[in-house]
């Protein structure tokens, strides 16, 4: 029973990321970065997202960086 309930959960976060991918492959904004490729690597069970580079780090480390600043965004 519990590996159902396990498989259902699994399921349904596969179904989550696809329409996450989806709708990011959807997206053409000049200010969301966007979407070139995903796939599951094997050999670490990871499914992976490839969007274009961006130079100055993540967002985290951008709002981060303003915040410390007192500059907005």
């Amino acid at each position: 029973h519990e590996e159902n309930e396990n498989y259902g959960v699994f399921l349904k976060r596969i179904i989550q990321l696809l329409n996450e991918v989806r709708i990011l492959a959807s997206i053409e904004d000049p200010h969301v970065v966007s979407y070139k490729d995903s796939f599951y690597d094997e050999l670490t069970r990871t499914f992976c997202i490839v969007t274009e580079y961006l130079d100055g780090g993540d967002l985290a480390h951008v709002i981060s960086k303003h915040k410390s600043n007192k500059k907005s965004i």
